[in-house]
């Protein structure tokens, strides 16, 4: 496997489900797709799927150009462009944690770092 210098992984469930980043692009891996996404746009999903796990009837969310639907017997459709992804719960689920983990990791290389301060 070779690997590309400017790549950095952000979270992994398993080879074939993880995202990357790559300059200012990220990139979710899913079953064999490769989603590009700003990172403006990863924040949209990030808070579209934070919004769309907590409800109960969820029948359609947008967020951006991003759009969430739940349809009967427990599937989801992600609307990614170009792209739909459609999701029983449980790998809906796991979405929700790849997302949410990912980007943990690009928020906390956002912050700047500040020196701490010890008072005496």
């Amino acid at each position: 496997m070779i690997t590309d210098p400017s790549t950095c992984l952000l979270a992994q469930i398993s080879r074939s489900r993880r995202v990357e980043q790559r300059q200012q692009t990220v990139l979710l891996f899913w079953d064999g797709r490769c989603i590009c996404l700003e990172r403006d746009a990863f924040a949209c999903l990030n808070r579209l799927l934070a919004t769309g796990v907590m409800e109960l009837e969820l029948t359609r969310l947008r967020e951006g150009k991003l759009c969430l639907e739940q349809h009967p017997v427990g599937h989801f459709h992600l609307h990614l462009e170009p792209c739909c992804l459609i999701l029983p719960l449980l790998d809906f689920l796991n979405l929700v944690q790849l997302v949410r983990a990912a980007n943990r990791r690009l928020s906390s290389e956002a912050r700047p770092v500040v020196p701490s301060v010890i008072y005496q």
